[in-house]
């Protein structure tokens, strides 16, 4: 299922009806454009004096330093630990799991009077992305996300316009007609080949009747 992009309003919706640490992840990643994979795992030591988280992305294996705003920093609080900040209930030495975020937010849209379909973790990383797009520009937006196809990132800042999705579509179909016309063109080949194995075409048939099959009125 493709991940929605929803509106900022909508996101502070569903972030007013969350609580606890799910609630900061939600945050964090749309301040942020953090993969909900790189957010769990965030450990107090991976922030500096500046306010910047040091990461490793968990896809792509690339690291970052990205810049966090004031309200979301002190909503993460400070540790001289090395400890994770969103720890798990059942075991502390454990960062809270990605699905555990996944539900609590399905739960806030509910409560949001938001229709939870297409809306998950990831919706907060297109909400940083539209916004970083249309106040930074394509290519700090491709650096913030970690992007190496320009294309993919267009795909994420434009998510807010539905002529993007179209066109993507459009693509698809495009995509599926021509595989659909090379087949075509080889079973002509084919054709051509086979036709060109029983017949001469360049030459008349040269079929002769024989006396016996002309009629008796034949001359």
């Amino acid at each position: 299922m493709r991940t929605n992009y929803i509106e900022p309003a909508e996101v502070a919706k569903i972030a007013s009806c969350m609580k606890g640490d799910s609630k900061k992840i939600w945050l964090l990643m749309n301040d942020t454009g953090l993969r909900i994979s790189d957010a769990v795992k965030l450990r107090y030591s991976d922030i500096d004096s500046k306010g910047q988280i040091h990461y490793k992305a968990q896809k792509t294996g690339k690291t970052g330093i990205i810049r966090v705003s004031g309200e979301v920093l002190a909503l993460l609080g400070r540790s001289d630990g090395d400890s994770y900040v969103f720890r798990s209930r059942k075991n502390p030495s454990r960062h809270i799991h990605r699905s555990t975020v996944f539900r609590h937010i399905k739960q806030a849209c509910k409560k949001a009077g938001i229709d939870p379909v297409g809306v998950a973790c990831h919706s907060a990383r297109k909400a940083f992305a539209v916004r970083d797009f249309r106040e930074n520009g394509l290519g700090q937006t491709m650096h913030d996300l970690q992007h190496s196809s320009a294309a993919t990132t267009l795909f994420y800042s434009l998510s807010d316009n539905p002529i993007p999705r179209i066109f993507a579509q459009l693509k698809i179909i495009n995509q599926i007609l021509d595989m659909h016309l090379e087949k075509i063109e080889d079973l002509f080949d084919i054709c051509d080949t086979l036709t060109e194995a029983v017949f001469d075409i360049d030459k008349p048939l040269g079929v002769k009747i024989s006396d016996e099959k002309r009629g008796d009125d034949s001359p």
